[in-house]
């Protein structure tokens, strides 16, 4: 009969045969075959690549990480943002809203323009008058109620054009068209802290693929 102690002793008896697998017959390291941004995610890797006290003094450094901070800029009659928040950046935001590792901030302005005229502004909108209306109650939206429930009646009623998105105050191409594939594993990227477990579990399958191959 196994006691409750050892399936984990078996464990640490099948951990240490792998390791010992891992030395050839000389007594030597086969080496680190693994990328550098893998080397801290999994502490088998940290010891197979010897960066265990660097991935240790990383790890304390980073734990009060500042959040990955994202701009949307949109508009409220537009398609292509329509997809983008529904497809991409609503599911990331879900995701990762209960981790703190990502501050969303929605600017419902896009492409419109603004002229001033004796002592009024006006604005002028790419699709017209319809969508500074509908950027204005958005606007109101996101001034008078929580950001959450802003952000969900934004979601509900958004038909809006392709959204410039920001990152931490820097807006590149490159990063706009990692964010149309896949905003959560850039976000989960940029962010320098400890990655929560909704970034863990999307890094879980992409170490599992890397390690296959050795």
């Amino acid at each position: 009969m196994i006691s409750g102690s050892q399936p984990f002793e078996l464990f640490r008896i099948y951990f240490a045969v792998i390791m010992i697998l891992s030395i050839t017959s000389d007594g030597k390291n086969i080496g680190c075959n693994f990328p550098p941004s893998l080397w801290c995610s999994d502490p088998l890797i940290s010891q197979r690549c010897e960066v265990e006290q660097q991935c240790a003094d990383w790890r304390t450094q980073v734990k009060d990480a500042s959040p990955v901070n994202v701009t949307l800029y949109f508009e409220s009659l537009c398609s292509d943002c329509r997809h983008f928040m529904k497809d991409m950046l609503y599911p990331t935001w879900k995701t990762l809203e209960s981790t703190g590792i990502m501050n969303l901030d929605l600017v419902p302005y896009g492409n419109a323009r603004e002229t001033k005229v004796g002592d009024q502004w006006i604005f002028t909108c790419q699709v017209g008058p319809r969508e500074c209306y509908g950027n204005l109650l958005e606007t109101c939206t996101l001034h008078y109620e929580p950001f959450s429930t802003a952000y969900e009646i934004i979601h509900c009623a958004e038909v809006a054009d392709f959204p410039t998105v920001e990152f931490k105050t820097v807006h590149t191409e490159d990063m706009e068209k990692l964010a149309e594939k896949d905003l959560l594993s850039l976000v989960c990227s940029i962010y320098q802290g400890p990655p929560p477990e909704q970034c863990n579990a999307q890094k879980q399958q992409q170490r599992s693929d890397i390690m296959g191959k050795f």
